[in-house]
């Protein structure tokens, strides 16, 4: 009988151990396999165009650098499907190089004067010699120094950089993110960056008076278009009802479409799409006001009209 109980234990411990590796491997097999650094970056090169680096990584994500013509982007991409989870942009190129290059012009303009100065002795000379004559005709001809006190006053004044600046402020939204002065031209030239436009302006340094403007879309490439922006969209409603208007917002450095759909008579869903990953943010019912889809497109129609002008 001994023996017999004693068989008996061990096959049950045996079964015991079978069915505990059994639940290890069932336990196993469901747990979801994370994405590697370079799994992740192919994830976000599919999605986003751009030069990509590699920056940091948790447990939980990747983190890379986009550089883009717009600017430099990071990007957070999530370990578990590869999705964008944050996309910002840190900086502007395009206004960097522009600095740079004006500054490096402006050394390199110096520097050639100088030395013209320094190897020309004789015009030098002939300078000091222009300079004593004149100020002896001044002590001279006291009436010459009236005559050109005059002659100064008539001159108009020109606009400062502030002046001109404060003036662009009160006439345009935005961010003024340059300004420069052509002496030749007698013009100013300013940037201004606002949502996802970029304006340049003509402005007489006399009279303030903007002589030329150009405007261009600065939105980047997205992932998503917009026709799968509203498919997304109305799938939040179980495809009923219709699209009643479209924009585009940037909002922290991440490009989402804004799509409102005219659900039943009395409500309207408004869904926020991310233009990257096509995840759609939020889903808003309100009242529905089909006052203010026409009064957008007359805003927008108006403004086309002014650009043109």
């Amino acid at each position: 009988m001994r023996r017999r109980s004693g068989i008996w234990i061990i096959v049950g411990v045996m079964i015991t151990g079978l069915l505990f590796m059994l639940a290890q491997s069932v336990i196993f097999s469901d747990e979801t396999e994370l994405l590697s650094k370079i799994e992740a970056e192919g994830r976000l090169a599919e999605q986003v165009d751009g030069d990509l680096v590699f920056r940091s990584e948790s447990v939980n994500d990747f983190t890379f650098e986009i550089t883009r013509d717009q600017g430099v982007y990071h990007a957070t991409v999530s370990r578990e499907d590869g999705s964008i989870v944050d996309l910002t942009r840190e900086a502007t190129i395009e206004n960097d190089e522009e600095t740079t290059n004006n500054s490096d012009q402006e050394n390199q303009s110096n520097q050639g004067s100088n030395q013209t100065e320094q190897n020309d002795p004789e015009n030098n000379s002939e300078s000091t010699n222009d300079q004593e004559s004149s100020q002896n005709d001044d002590e001279n001809n006291p009436d010459h120094d009236n005559e050109n006190e005059s002659d100064t006053d008539n001159e108009p004044t020109r606009l400062s950089t502030d002046e001109v600046t404060n003036q662009i402020k009160q006439e345009f939204e935005g961010e003024i993110t340059s300004i420069e002065f052509d002496d030749e031209s007698d013009l100013y030239t300013l940037v201004i960056e606002h949502e996802l436009t970029r304006t340049k302006l003509e402005v007489e340094a006399l009279t303030g008076e903007i002589i030329a403007r150009e405007t261009e879309d600065t939105t980047p490439e997205l992932a998503v278009k917009e026709e799968e922006a509203t498919t997304i969209a109305l799938e939040q409603v179980q495809d009923d009802g219709e699209v009643a208007n479209v924009q585009i917002q940037e909002i922290d450095g991440i490009i989402y479409y804004i799509v409102t759909i005219n659900a039943t008579e009395e409500e309207q869903a408004i869904v926020e799409i991310n233009g990257f990953s096509g995840n759609v943010e939020t889903v808003t019912w309100v009242e529905r006001d089909d006052t203010s889809s026409s009064e957008e497109e007359n805003e927008n129609s108006q403004n086309e009209e002014g650009e043109s002008g």
